[in-house]
């Protein structure tokens, strides 16, 4: 087992008995931390070591070893109530030694409370479930920080949901605590020829909240790279990160804001907040079984739109396919993309993003299309349809077909782009997670209700001997793009890719 604590705290004789020989490591200062991840086991990060009962340690650390045990990032916190959560905060933190290595190791900027609220947050974006556990062993609240709230939310969530987010809430932090202070001395145009100038009466206290945003603007340069390690590492996309509502409401809750202001400052900056879309459906006008396939999938998957590359016109569906004036500008942003008979070439934004990009064949006949082209491996093809189906799916997190001949085709195709790896898939030796038979509309919108990138689309799944969170820690400086070039050579000596 390995314990994180903060370095200034002594842990009482309680949790040095209940630990034993398990390894201690420090936090709250930036030097790396790199946790042995094999063979696995519990990751205990002690993020308010007063919060706990001293005569429960050991029953807390069961509960911890349970949680983990059955496949869960969890934190512990004072009641009986166990809740599925984005992240959260709390007394003590159990997560997976592997699992937090695969996400990319430990920010080591954090103090121990930061590192557990931080790294859970990121586990759940990587499809891990995530609780918060009422546990008898926590006998109180943790106190909050929110300016670890901030700095979590900046390094983890795209620009703009942070756009969205940040503009009322840092309107309410600032003027929260100035609301009955006499600013009547910031206005410098109040003595513009050196007349008497009013004494300074705000109160230190009534600053903190621009204190606050002031030191959060000060971390931002330094946030960037993490930004970058925390988003390549991903599965789950910004935009359909579960239970982010109630991690914002959260936030909101440790600033003190009463609920009638924070629903004037939101109404106030609504226009700032992205038109979501559950997902976008790619299905030229002129295909009309395509199409018709799109109505299927939107009769059963809510807040779906329809692009249609054909006539490049997006249309939303109610009761039938209305046209928009959205363009494809509005759509880049969205979580899950479906190809209905068509391919990644005509939405080019989706090569790039973190959305869930799935290849629906089921209106394809693929094996006479491919019949007289020659497939590779790799981009090797010869023939355009080969060129166009193998580049969707080297991108593809899913491909759904509409019987099991057409999915042993696939199959084979893409075993010569060397995607087919059983621990790419989850240990999913039948590969139902990367090519499926559709059922009516279930798989499709089964992604949509939970989209989760493949495994061997993600940057960071190698298994690196340094996570790049310690090895940012060690150089500073010019890590990213070592990640960038690295991190990709090592993936496609894993996969056995020659380029």
């Amino acid at each position: 087992m390995h314990v994180i604590v903060d370095r200034d705290v002594e842990l009482p004789d309680e949790w040095v008995t209940a630990l034993g020989d398990s390894t201690i490591r420090r936090a709250g200062h930036p030097a790396p931390l790199d946790l042995d991840p094999k063979p696995g086991g519990p990751v205990i990060v002690v993020a308010d070591v007063g919060a706990v009962d001293p005569a429960r340690v050991r029953e807390l650390l069961h509960q911890a070893e349970s949680a983990v045990a059955g496949g869960n990032s969890a934190v512990f916190v004072e009641g009986v109530e166990t809740t599925e959560v984005l992240a959260s905060l709390g007394a003590v933190y159990a997560f997976d030694s592997m699992q937090t290595h695969y996400a990319g190791g430990f920010d080591p900027t954090y103090s121990a409370k930061g590192m557990g609220l931080d790294m859970q947050f990121r586990l759940t974006g990587r499809a891990i479930r995530s609780v918060r556990i009422g546990s008898p062993a926590v006998r109180r609240a943790v106190e909050p920080e929110i300016g670890i709230y901030l700095d979590v939310m900046t390094k983890n969530l795209s620009p703009r949901s942070l756009a969205a987010r940040f503009a009322p809430l840092f309107t309410g932090i600032v003027a929260h605590g100035l609301r009955d202070a006499n600013t009547k001395i910031l206005d410098l145009q109040r003595s513009p020829g050196g007349d008497d100038v009013l004494t300074m009466s705000v109160d230190p206290n009534e600053l903190s909240g621009a204190r606050t945003v002031r030191d959060w603007s000060l971390r931002l340069e330094a946030s960037k790279d993490a930004h970058y390690i925390n988003r390549v590492a991903r599965r789950i996309p910004s935009g359909a990160l579960p239970y982010l509502d109630d991690f914002v409401d959260e936030v909101w809750a440790s600033t003190n804001i009463p609920a009638e202001q924070r629903q004037i400052l939101e109404e106030s900056f609504a226009d700032l907040s992205p038109a979501r879309h559950a997902a976008v459906l790619v299905a030229d006008e002129a295909d009309e079984a395509a199409t018709a396939r799109a109505t299927t999938i939107a009769q059963v998957a809510p807040n779906t739109v329809l692009w249609a590359p054909d006539t490049r016109t997006v249309s939303e569906w109610n009761g039938g396919w209305k046209k928009t004036d959205l363009t494809i500008d509005d759509l880049e942003y969205d979580p899950v993309v479906i190809l209905i008979a068509t391919s990644i070439r005509t939405v080019p934004w989706a090569q790039v993003s973190g959305a869930v990009v799935v290849s629906d064949l089921t209106t394809t006949d693929l094996t006479s299309r491919l019949v007289s082209d020659w497939v590779g491996s790799t981009d090797d093809f010869r023939g355009h349809s080969a060129q166009v189906f193998g580049e969707t799916f080297l991108r593809a997190d899913r491909i759904i077909t509409a019987d099991s001949e057409g999915r042993d085709f696939v199959l084979g195709f893409i075993s010569g782009l060397k995607r087919l790896n059983a621990y790419a898939y989850d240990a999913d030796t039948s590969y139902s997670t990367i090519v499926a038979v559709e059922n009516g509309a279930d798989e499709a919108a089964g992604v949509i209700l939970r989209p989760v990138r493949a495994l061997d689309l993600v940057e960071t799944t190698v298994e690196y001997e340094s996570t790049p969170h310690a090895v940012f820690a060690k150089e500073k400086s010019g890590f990213v793009d070592t990640l960038k070039n690295s991190g990709r050579k090592v993936a496609e000596t894993v996969k056995g890719i020659k380029k």
